[in-house]
């Protein structure tokens, strides 16, 4: 059974722009994060990149930790293939005795990357 903390796929991608999907915390979010200058070098609204924001640890729309990445990143990928891939997990809890310590983040940031 897939996690339901996962959310959705990403919208089917456009013939008519590179597609570009952005997973990542509130860092990356539309309203408050680098989302709106991604699509304006792009020349793009924010509602043409496809973004991953789902469930973060305290009921937020971000994509939570590494963790949560390994279990989701096949969903968030939609089994379509990106031509920019962006992750942004949860940096600011990677520190020794964190619930993503930083060998476990980087070999779980390793696999996520290895499946775009």
């Amino acid at each position: 059974a897939q996690d339901d903390k996962c959310g959705s796929s990403p919208e089917p991608l456009s013939q008519k722009f590179p597609n570009v999907l952005i997973i990542g915390d509130s860092i990356s979010m539309d309203s408050s994060g680098y989302v709106k200058y991604v699509s304006s070098l792009l020349g793009r609204s924010a509602h043409e990149l496809a973004q991953v924001q789902h469930s973060g640890g305290l009921g937020l729309q971000q994509a939570a930790d590494t963790k949560r990445g390994l279990k989701c990143i096949d969903r968030w990928l939609g089994g379509l293939k990106w031509d920019v891939f962006t992750v942004n997990i949860s940096i600011h809890v990677c520190y020794p005795g964190s619930q993503d310590p930083p060998e476990a983040y980087s070999a779980n940031l390793k696999t996520i990357l290895s499946k775009a």
